[in-house]
């Protein structure tokens, strides 16, 4: 047993929840839960990802605070600025996306949450994590 947690096993479980195919009709009130948790779930793979590979490589220092997550995303922002490496401002724009729909999934209880929105964070996660395989690997 690994005594470090693979955050990509959060991907994993989100890929498991999410449906085939958008389900027809209002999702029911089960769906909308596997919905709001597939979210959850694929941005904090990403996010922690992205976080692990910032603190080791690219010299970020988090507070380990809530404003962590906004924090995170204007590290990489900065990185494109200074770089003009398009991975970089693809990574900060997908952290910002994924992480306002992760909290309409986990705060508002008001807001529909359906197929195309957990849809989007599990494919938008699968590509920043691939992006940050491929920088570990001196591919990008």
């Amino acid at each position: 047993m690994s005594l470090r947690f693979d955050w990509k096993e959060f991907l994993n479980l989100a890929e498991r929840l999410l449906p085939v195919s958008a389900p027809t009709g209002q999702p029911s009130q089960e769906m909308e839960c596997k919905f709001r948790v597939t979210i959850s779930r694929a941005y904090y793979a990403a996010y922690n990802i992205a976080d692990d590979y910032a603190r080791d490589s690219l010299h970020y220092v988090p507070t380990r605070e809530g404003s962590d997550h906004k924090a995170l995303a204007d590290h990489y922002a900065y990185l494109w600025q200074e770089t003009k490496r398009d991975v970089f401002d693809d990574i900060a724009n997908d952290l910002n996306e994924m992480r306002d729909k992760r909290k309409s999934a986990d705060y508002f209880a008001g807001h529909r949450i359906g197929y195309a929105d957990a849809s989007y964070c599990v494919e938008t996660a699968q590509y920043l994590i691939s992006d940050i395989d491929k920088l570990k690997t001196g591919q990008l």
